[in-house]
């Protein structure tokens, strides 16, 4: 999916969710969603039932530390 795509659908994600996106960015051909925890079931159940999104794979989970902020684990979500 060319970048141009990727942003586009980042633009329809954030038109249909705008109080559950914190930030969508486009790098290295891949779609970054921020989202805080207390959306993450309702954005992830976005992108699997939406005609547009349709990612019905999660195809690792993983954390990530950073000792430096007050709230220092991620959770990512690779779809």
């Amino acid at each position: 999916m060319s970048d141009e795509a990727l942003r586009d659908l980042a633009d329809h994600i954030a038109v249909a969710l705008p109080h559950d996106i914190g930030e969508a960015t486009v790098a290295k051909g891949e779609l970054c969603l921020t989202v805080p925890r207390t959306s993450i079931v309702k954005v992830l159940t976005y992108l699997r039932d939406d005609g547009e999104c349709r990612f019905d794979c999660l195809v690792d989970l993983c954390g990530v530390d950073y000792p430096e902020r007050e709230n220092r684990f991620d959770v990512v979500y690779n779809l």
